[in-house]
């Protein structure tokens, strides 16, 4: 074996050997041996909320049911900013969190003394309107909960009101009184707008954000883009209209990828199958033509409200939806916070999307879903409580059983004597009373219902029981005479003396007219007094779907729009649908419009009476109170259209409450004050 020689340094050259090394080591920063090994990070991590619509969503329910919907979003975005948070501590590297758009600042109510000067919001029926610090506050106390302290946020169509490019204004105001709000936070809470023409430089990654609250509709930015109303809003509107927002997008550094944040996606909505953008020919040019471009990575939007979950953190499930196919395979749509347009589905699509971008491209995105608690076991009666209740209305059944025995007995007995017959009815009414009391006793306190309808009825009964047992309903007049009364205001036509009802007839409006009926609307030339029916005629090719939605859209701010009633052309009465069927929360959601307007357009009645939520049954001007009461709880509805038995024509509509308060005035005589 050959043997290599090996040079042995004497000890004190090499201890000073050693020594060089160490000093050297000493020098050199920490880190940087290894940062030698491992490159700079070329991705970007991020968490991105929307939609969370905290401040007006339920504007259209009872004000109660609106409330417990708010509460629900808010609770959504909570949850939210937890679970980041603990994605945060379990190691995930979250490099920011974008919020695009719909806090649901629509509904918001700047002091009239603000600089920003928003326009006027509009007072909804529902959801009370709230004060700006109060949104401010809010906002920024849970968004200072995020171990993420870095924030970008954008606006949404929700967060302007009427989706107007003037009030852009209204979300810049916001975020300026949000951003003073986290200045005092440790630690120091980022927050900041993405614009066109702020790009932001993160990893290597350019991220911005595009402005898209008033692209569903060119005449919510055209006038004021095309013809900027003063000076001082040339900045503002500079960073709102689609078409100097394409333009600002050509400056960023093309050597460097960029991923684009927006609210509104450019796909077509999933319930009207139309496209979400409404912009002009050559500004999408402009715009498909810097976004299929190769240093765009991804554009992240949001805006639907689907329960469908296929829809998210995916570039297949949006592939039917494409405008472009070469801009819907780079958009990725997160799924909402609120429970708008998804109350009783099972299970709901809310949550939010967790995302890795390279320059290349998504690397990894995924859908965190939330999972709305179920509250139904709080509506619950405690089990031992609901026991009890069913013992005691078992308790009160048997003696109803008793006294009903004992009563066929009395009759038995004293039938062919008439001056028993009212002792007889008092005995039962007095029975009946007894039995009436526990009935509300468990229905207020052991089934939940409060409501005075079903109170006043249980107490209205024994009234009628007496006239039903002395066998004096159509003998015998009470003060008021109101036994022969009532028996007459059930048998009597429909009362259609609430005057005429206001009839918008939507062919004779063209697509450019439209501006005319806000008009009209903006004037109170349409009345909230009075029911409100749109009408369509069969056969008419003139319909269009976006006209129709915005018809419903305006309409439904009214409470009292009713019916969607299809006629012939002599304007006799074909079919109806009721608006509530047409109309779900703040944003139309039609699935079956198209098949509705198609079936008008062919002037076909099987066809139309074919479309879902469709009816062809209604009541004529002859129909009996109780009639009309029992056609409209068999249709499941609260009001129903009045034909002319004659001409054909619709000439009122009736109202189940009204027919109820009829029918009770003439029973106590009230009605001949």
């Amino acid at each position: 074996m050959a043997l290599r020689s090996v040079r042995v340094l004497p000890p004190d050259a090499f201890r000073r050997s050693m020594f060089l090394v160490l000093l050297c080591m000493a020098f050199v920063p920490s880190g940087t041996l290894a940062d030698s090994e491992s490159p700079p990070r070329t991705t970007i991590t991020f968490a991105q909320l929307s939609d969370a619509h905290i401040f007006d969503d339920g504007w259209n329910l009872a004000t109660a049911d609106a409330l417990r919907q708010a509460a629900d979003d808010r609770g959504a975005l909570h949850w939210a900013i937890e679970r980041i948070n603990q994605l945060v501590a379990s190691g995930v590297p979250i490099d920011f969190v974008a919020y695009t758009g719909d806090f649901g600042l629509q509904n918001v109510d700047f002091p009239a003394d603000a600089a920003c000067n928003p326009l006027t919001p509009k007072i909804e029926p529902g959801f009370p309107m709230v004060p700006l610090r109060w949104a401010v506050n809010e906002v920024a106390t849970e968004l200072n909960q995020l171990l993420v302290r870095r924030v970008f946020v954008l606006p949404g169509n929700n967060d302007i009101v009427d989706e107007n490019v003037s009030d852009a204004r209204r979300f810049n105001c916001f975020l300026s009184e949000l951003q003073t709000a986290a200045r005092g936070y440790s630690p120091p809470l980022q927050i900041s707008a993405l614009n066109a023409d702020s790009i932001v430089l993160i990893n290597g990654i350019h991220v911005a954000g595009l402005n898209t609250a008033s692209f569903k509709k060119l005449l919510n930015y055209d006038p004021a883009c095309s013809n900027p109303p003063a000076p001082a809003d040339a900045a503002m509107l500079r960073e709102a209209c689609p078409a100097s927002q394409m333009t600002l997008l050509r400056q960023f550094n093309a050597a460097r990828p960029l991923v684009l944040f927006t609210h509104v996606p450019d796909l077509k909505d999933p319930y009207r199958k139309t496209p979400s953008w409404d912009i002009p020919p050559k500004v999408r040019q402009l715009w498909e033509k810097e976004i299929c471009g190769t240093s765009v990575a991804a554009v992240f939007a949001a805006h639907f409200h689907d329960a469908d979950r296929t829809l998210y953190a995916t570039t297949t499930g949006t592939r039917d939806l494409a405008v472009s196919e070469c801009v819907a395979g780079r958009t990725w749509v997160t799924p909402p916070l609120a429970a708008k347009n998804q109350v009783g589905n099972n299970p709901q699509a809310r949550g939010f999307l967790l995302a890795t971008v390279a320059a290349t491209g998504v690397q990894q995105a995924q859908a965190v879903w939330y999972e709305a608690p179920n509250t139904t076991a709080s509506h619950q009666v405690p089990h031992r409580g609901y026991a009890s209740g069913l013992a005691l209305f078992f308790f009160a059944a048997l003696g109803y059983l008793v006294f009903v025995v004992v009563y066929l007995v009395l009759v038995g007995r004293w039938n062919r004597s008439d001056r028993y017959r009212d002792l007889t009815a008092v005995i039962v009414v007095s029975l009946f009373l007894e039995y009436a009391f526990v009935a509300i006793w468990l229905a207020k306190n052991r089934m939940g219902i409060g409501d005075s309808v079903t109170l006043i009825t249980l107490l209205v009964i024994p009234l009628l029981l007496y006239g039903i047992v002395s066998g004096r309903l159509t003998e015998f007049s009470g003060p008021g005479g109101w036994g022969a009364k009532f028996r007459e205001a059930a048998r009597q036509p429909v009362d259609i003396s609430r005057g005429p009802v206001d009839l918008e007839q939507i062919d004779t409006i063209q697509k450019e007219n439209y501006p005319a009926l806000q008009e009209k609307i903006r004037r109170r030339e349409i009345r909230e007094g009075k029911p409100i029916i749109l009408t369509m005629k069969l056969g008419s090719a003139s319909y269009d779907a976006e006209i129709v939605v915005d018809y419903l859209r305006d309409l439904a701010h009214f409470p009292n729009f009713k019916f969607v009633i299809m006629v012939d052309d002599r304007n006799r009465f074909a079919a109806y649908i009721p608006a509530g069927a047409l109309i779900r929360a703040n944003d139309l959601q039609l699935a079956d419009l198209p098949d509705l307007i198609n079936a008008v357009r062919s002037g076909n009645r099987d066809a139309v009476s074919a479309v879902p939520g469709v009816l062809t049954e209604c009541i004529t001007t002859r129909t009996s109170n109780a009639e009309a009461l029992r056609t409209m709880e068999r249709l499941g509805l609260d009001a129903i259209p009045v034909v002319d038995e004659d001409t054909k024509q619709v000439r009122a509509i009736a109202d189940r409450d009204r027919i109820l308060g009829r029918m009770l005035l003439a029973l106590t005589g009230a009605d001949k004050a």
